[in-house]
């Protein structure tokens, strides 16, 4: 009889280590799919700004400035998840700064085409900031993967580092 009990101990035991495994794995796997929802949002915005650059080079300076905050963008590409954040954020600020000196230049304004790229750079970013969202509460969920019935000392161990794309 005891030796009935111990291994349905072990049985449960073995289900309830599958179980937290799989859960934290499915977590891990929703980080990763947010990257990279996140990573294709931004290749996209990386591709309009040279017809951005072309479009409003009235002001050499912003254009340099925007040229060269998506160099720095891009070549973030291999860096850790803080440091790509932080060129990103560069070159949103020049992206603004290039689109507030369209928006008082009477030329740019009335340009057609402009305005297309500068809605579809608008749509680029509204899904850039619904990615970073969905990215930010999967890392959450990801970091809380065990906190349920037992506790976080039962989540299977998540490095940070394996965190990044």
């Amino acid at each position: 009889m005891t030796h009935w009990l111990i291994a349905a101990g072990v049985l449960v035991a073995c289900g309830l280590a599958a179980w937290l495994y799989d859960r934290g794995s499915q977590a891990r796997d929703r980080v990763r799919r947010a990257w990279a929802d996140v990573e294709a949002q931004l290749v996209k915005r990386h591709a309009y700004v040279p017809f951005l650059t072309a479009v409003a080079g009235e002001d050499p300076g912003a254009v340099e400035e925007l040229t060269e905050a998506t160099a720095k963008a891009v070549a973030a590409k291999a860096s850790p998840v803080a440091d790509r954040f932080a060129a990103e954020e560069r070159l949103s600020k020049a992206l603004q700064r290039l689109l507030a000196l369209a928006e008082s230049s009477p030329v740019l304004h009335a340009d057609r085409d402009f305005r297309m790229f500068r809605e579809q750079l608008e749509d680029i970013e509204v899904k850039l900031a619904g990615g970073r969202r969905s990215y930010n509460a999967a890392v959450q969920e990801c970091g809380s993967a065990g906190d349920g019935v037992f506790g976080p000392t039962t989540a299977p161990p998540v490095p940070v580092g394996s965190l990044q794309p």
